[in-house]
């Protein structure tokens, strides 16, 4: 994560630690007043006025992104109006660090 006066910016590296391709979602949590700036290498779908979802991008229209077994994707956002997340959880209730 870096940050400066006012906003932040992270980046993730999720990694598919089984067998088969995973899809993901990541449940971002920022404090209220906060806003989604930029986004890269992911889908997102705000859930409330402080949770973004992200997801898997689905290029060409296509079927989501898949981790391959054994494999990582990176994507990252940048958050204006705070210096830091509330909360910030992979599907299934992992801790996200970043």
């Amino acid at each position: 994560m870096s940050s400066w006066p006012g906003a932040y910016k992270l980046e993730f590296v999720l990694s598919n630690k089984t067998a088969d391709p995973a899809l993901w979602t990541v449940r971002v949590e920022v404090p209220t007043g906060a806003r989604l700036d930029q986004w890269w290498n992911s889908e997102v779908t705000q859930e409330s006025a402080t949770i973004w979802l992200f997801r898997p991008p689905r290029w060409d229209g296509g079927n989501p992104t898949r981790i391959p077994p054994g494999g990582e994707f990176p994507f990252g956002l940048v958050v204006q109006g705070a210096e830091k997340v509330v909360s910030c959880t992979v599907a299934g209730g992992s801790a996200c660090t970043h």
